[in-house]
């Protein structure tokens, strides 16, 4: 049989702006019926509510993820430990940084979500929100933030190449390509 494959083409750098993802409305969604609030049908501009501050915090968690990764990974190389398992070793620090991302990002996630339920700007939100719960308020589901995000990275810094490496063993995959059977 022949072998057909289809490489991916690589992503063009945009110079526009990031544009609404399409996403935020189902996160709208899924904090209205967390609440028990009615889903805003009629105003559309309420499903984009904290969208800025997930913007924001895009570039910073991202580098968080991956600088945490190479630099966790270094640090645990570097041990006095004999002989590291590579996989335990790179697992381990996929999920220390996600981790370490999500304790950054919890605060910026809180005031997005803060924002879709209340509205107003990004400051005016902080303010409030540390104005009435005070600045503890900013470590609110961090743990929880901390664990997705370490589960998230784990999954795509360490999961994903390990697999594609399994895949190009068997000959089912080569160096990221999507193959097909012809």
């Amino acid at each position: 049989p022949r072998r057909v494959v289809l490489r991916r083409r690589p992503p063009t750098p945009s110079r526009s702006p990031p544009s609404p993802s399409p996403s935020q409305p189902l996160h709208a969604l899924k904090n209205c019926v967390q609440d028990g609030r009615r889903f805003p049908l009629a105003n559309p501009i309420a499903w984009y509510r904290g969208w800025l501050a997930c913007v924001c915090v895009s570039a910073p968690t991202t580098a968080t993820q991956f600088g945490g990764g190479a630099a966790f990974a270094a640090l645990a190389s570097s041990s006095q430990t004999p002989r590291a398992d590579a996989g335990a070793v790179g697992a381990a620090s996929a999920f220390a940084a996600g981790a370490a991302s999500g304790a950054a990002l919890n605060p910026f996630d809180l005031g997005a979500i803060q924002q879709q339920k209340h509205g107003g700007s990004l400051p005016g939100t902080a303010r409030r929100l540390i104005r009435e719960h005070g600045v503890g308020v900013l470590t609110r589901g961090g743990m929880a933030t901390m664990a997705r995000e370490g589960t998230y990275v784990l999954g795509f810094m360490w999961a994903t190449p390990l697999i594609a490496r399994r895949l190009a063993e068997r000959g089912d995959a080569a160096d990221g390509d999507v193959g097909a059977s012809a």
